[in-house]
């Protein structure tokens, strides 16, 4: 059908899908932004007391690291004093309070090496500390990333009729409903939501920061070997994206219509 569109004539059908290159402009300006949202807010958590506990495991597992390299002769004791160094370093007391510092030992044998290996890899207190400390960096992480999508895909979404992202509606693309044949409703937002921070709690275990780059790998592949363009996210959400341009040559259509009435 043609519309009238800032003084041209455009030849859109209904529904009609957008621009690949659209469609890549959009998802990237979400992602960096959900990126940059995510590291201001994932940097404040570790500096506030959340951060706390994992801090905590941290240290132990240091200490006992420090313990096994003194115990092996893997490194040896420095003690503290005005021109000591101790930046990144654990300052640790004796028996006479005396404060000192643990330091590798560059000359270490080969025996002392392997013995230091083999008691770390037996240390099961070591394994714990360590395994509570990336639970705790996980649990922050996934908080983050739930604080950062709020903004980008719940709440402004939901603030729109269109019910697009800051990326959609800068590109001119609409969240639709093609079974209502209507913007999508309320709670498509929060379903979307709900399963980007999915894909977030299960691949950041094994992706890490590199998750921000994974999922809009995935959702460019499903994208791509589909005729609608469609993400996963739309397939469950009972969604797909659409030229904002189209929805309104349906309320081009039927105003047409009302007035031929």
């Amino acid at each position: 059908m043609h519309v009238n569109y800032k003084d041209k004539v455009i030849d859109i059908e209904p529904n009609s899908k957008p621009y690949f290159l659209k469609h890549i402009i959009s998802d990237m300006f979400d992602v960096m932004t959900l990126f940059l949202l995510f590291f201001v807010i994932n940097l404040g958590l570790f500096k506030s007391p959340i951060a706390n506990t994992y801090y905590s495991h941290q240290a132990e597992a240091t200490k006992i690291i420090d313990n096994c390299r003194l115990e092996t002769g893997m490194g040896y004791q420095e003690f503290v004093n005005d021109e000591t160094d101790i930046s990144g370093k654990t300052v640790y007391t004796d028996s006479d309070g005396k404060e000192y510092i643990v330091v590798i030992n560059k000359d270490a044998t080969s025996e002392q090496k392997q013995e230091f290996a083999t008691k770390m890899n037996s240390s099961q207190a070591y394994k714990d500390e360590i395994f509570a400390s990336n639970l705790h960096r996980y649990l922050i992480s996934m908080l983050s990333i739930s604080l950062a999508e709020l903004p980008l895909l719940l709440i402004i979404p939901l603030t729109n009729k269109k019910r697009a992202t800051a990326g959609q509606l800068l590109t001119g693309i609409a969240l639709f409903s093609k079974g209502r044949q209507t913007y999508a409703k309320w709670y498509s937002p929060l379903i979307r939501y709900i399963l980007y921070f999915g894909g977030f709690v299960i691949l950041y275990p094994w992706t890490d920061i590199v998750t921000f780059l994974v999922i809009p790998v995935i959702d460019l592949i499903i994208m791509l070997i589909n005729k609608d363009n469609k993400t996963i996210r739309d397939y469950m959400s009972g969604t797909m994206l659409i030229e904002n341009k189209s929805y309104s040559s349906l309320e081009y259509k039927a105003n047409l219509d009302n007035k031929t009435k």
